[in-house]
């Protein structure tokens, strides 16, 4: 019965250090990131390859020792798979573990991966009683082993670039209980889950060296919390140092060396447990390494192409110019491409970012046009749209006075065509210019031109006139005669506007007869009709009779004839009168001699027109 307890007491013991071990704490985990985190597994572009030897407190007698085989590698489409081997054995108590992981890994940015893993495993645990030191002898003893087993499934999620990696694992997600049984002895163990989370950053000082700092906690059922500060320097990428310290443990330590960039070998001393020290020489690590990367692809800088283009449109309709030559220039360079616009009058040139580029286009039927734009490096396409002004065919000439030659302002133009009117008013210099929008090169011109002014016989003429080009047309050239207004000519007398018969008096009386008031009749009218005129009366004798009889008749006839009319009109102060006498005859004649005839012509009255 003693013998019993005694190997049960060193079954249950070995069991709590197994289940205390369930992970190797390596001190080599900035290494073998694998063994801290399954989402490791195909996280970069390279094959790695594990193998670790770790004897615990040597000098204990049956301190644990592990043995494990790691691998993982990466996939197509951001996959990982990887696979753990690993043996554990401490005192009569040995296990092997055996598991396989498959990872997915996304992209998050340009430069960061996220990254999570399911591993799934098997755990095999063997306690050995023939190896137990008994002092009775027992059936129990000749149990020669306790064995169960159980599957278990691990879960790992981990975040980074080649900088930065912050992780957290949780072993032992879930798992079957394991079955222990020993003679009539039987123990069912659960197994616990439990957490790792890690943080690490590596820092480049120079071209040759780096650091390393790295943090790692772990939470172990039944034995607290285990926290790993680490810090690394390296030195081409090929020998480093570590040095740090874990709770509960103490300081760690580790060397290694990497070789033709594919093998690496280490070495890793810890200090071990206090309770341990005096009589333990601390634990030791081995590891060797294998890493097979495929060759990075060099990132190619991004090639973006620039474009500036537009449309050329009509400036007065909107309409699109199609097939119109348009001409991109390096402000810089000078080089320059030629194109032509589409169906929509669309152009593009394809350009340098940051340029500056004129724009140029030359038309017969349009104005040029030049415009200068700066690539924008923000804009993958500058738009410059080109709004084209039609050229225009515009008449022209001067208009001056055909007697003086003077200039004729205020004169008005006027072309005709029909329903097509155009109007223009002549400058101070005599000068008019009459745009003809829409017509174009090969069009026929044909008006009608007139020109008129107050004052001035109106002007009229038709003309053709093929246009061949844009340039202005003078219309002197095209009539083939200078534009000239000739002033109207101004009625002197009241007989120019009206027909008047001559004024009879009495013989040599100043009474007007009937009919003399009669003419007189008309010419009210015509005052009345023209309140802005003014005339001069003026009686006129023949040459008979004495000089000074004929003016003293002449007078009272003048003023007879100013009272009738005066009585019969607005403002009469428009109207004077004048007797002239022999003075002013029409008809000039020796008075003895000259006919009856010349006489009666002499012998009138006449209202000449003042205003």
């Amino acid at each position: 019965m003693k013998s019993r307890l005694f190997i049960l007491l060193i079954f249950c013991g070995s069991l709590s250090s197994a289940f205390a071990q369930q992970r190797v704490q390596s001190s080599f985990d900035h290494v073998n990131g694998f063994n801290l985190n399954n989402a490791y597994a195909g996280f970069d572009s390279c094959v790695h390859v594990f193998v670790q030897h770790k004897q615990q407190w040597v000098g204990v007698d049956g301190a644990p020792v592990t043995t494990q085989a790691q691998g993982h590698m990466p996939l197509q489409n951001n996959l990982g798979v990887g696979i753990k081997v690993s043996s554990w054995k401490a005192g009569l108590l040995r296990t092997t573990n055996i598991s396989g992981t498959i990872a997915k890994h996304l992209d998050i940015t340009s430069r960061y991966r996220l990254g999570a893993a399911l591993s799934v495993g098997y755990n095999q645990f063997n306690f050995g009683t023939d190896d137990a030191v008994a002092f009775d002898s027992d059936n129990y003893l000749n149990q020669s082993a306790a064995n169960g087993g159980g599957v278990y499934t691990d879960l790992g999620i981990l975040f980074g670039n080649e900088q930065l990696e912050v992780g957290l694992a949780i072993p032992r997600l879930m798992s079957t209980a394991v079955n222990l049984d020993a003679g009539s002895e039987s123990n069912e163990l659960n197994v616990e889950r439990y957490l790792n989370a890690h943080a690490a950053y590596s820092y480049a000082v120079n071209s040759e060296f780096a650091v390393r700092p790295m943090l790692i906690y772990r939470s172990i059922p039944g034995d607290g919390a285990i926290v790993d500060v680490k810090a690394g320097l390296s030195y081409l990428d090929k020998l480093a140092f570590n040095l740090g310290y874990r709770t509960n443990n103490g300081l760690l330590a580790a060397l290694d060396l990497t070789v033709s960039d594919q093998f690496r070998l280490g070495y890793a001393y810890d200090a071990g447990m206090s309770r341990l020290n005096a009589v333990s020489n601390g634990s030791h690590e081995l590891l060797l390494g294998f890493r097979m990367c495929k060759p990075k692809k060099v990132k190619e800088p991004m090639v973006i192409d620039y474009f500036t283009n537009g449309t050329v449109t009509d400036k007065s309709t909107g309409q699109p110019l199609v097939g119109k030559s348009v001409v991109v220039r390096n402000a810089a360079s000078g080089a320059s491409q030629l194109l032509t616009t589409d169906s929509l009058g669309f152009y593009q040139a394809k350009v340098d970012s940051g340029s500056t580029y004129e724009i140029a286009m030359d038309d017969a039927d349009y104005e040029s046009v030049r415009k200068n734009v700066t690539i924008d490096p923000d804009q993958v396409q500058t738009v410059a749209d080109l709004p084209l002004q039609q050229k225009v065919v515009a008449l022209s000439g001067n208009v001056t006075n055909g007697n003086t030659n003077a200039a004729l302002a205020g004169v008005a133009v006027t072309l005709s065509q029909g329903t097509e009117v155009y109007n223009a008013i002549t400058d101070v210099e005599g000068n008019f210019n009459i745009p003809l929008p829409g017509k174009r090169r090969g069009d026929a011109l044909e008006y009608e031109l007139a020109l008129q002014k107050a004052g001035y016989d109106p002007y009229n003429s038709g003309f053709a006139q093929q246009m061949d080009d844009y340039e202005t047309i003078r219309l002197g050239a095209v009539v083939g005669a200078a534009l000239q207004l000739t002033p109207e000519k101004k009625p002197e007398q009241i007989s120019e506007i009206i027909d008047l018969q001559p004024i009879r008096f009495e013989v040599s009386s100043a009474k007007l007869t009937a009919d003399a008031q009669k003419e007189l009749d008309k010419v009210v009218k015509v005052l009345n009709e023209n309140p802005e005129m003014r005339i001069e009366i003026g009686a006129h004798t023949d040459c008979r009779g004495s000089a000074t009889g004929n003016l003293r008749l002449s007078q009272k006839r003048a003023e007879s004839t100013l009272k009738y009319i005066q009585a019969s009109i607005t403002q009469p102060d428009r109207i004077n009168g004048q007797g002239y006498g022999e003075t002013k005859p029409l008809k000039s004649c020796e008075c003895a001699t000259c006919p009856k005839e010349d006489h009666e012509a002499n012998r009138r009255t006449e209202f000449r027109i003042v205003q």
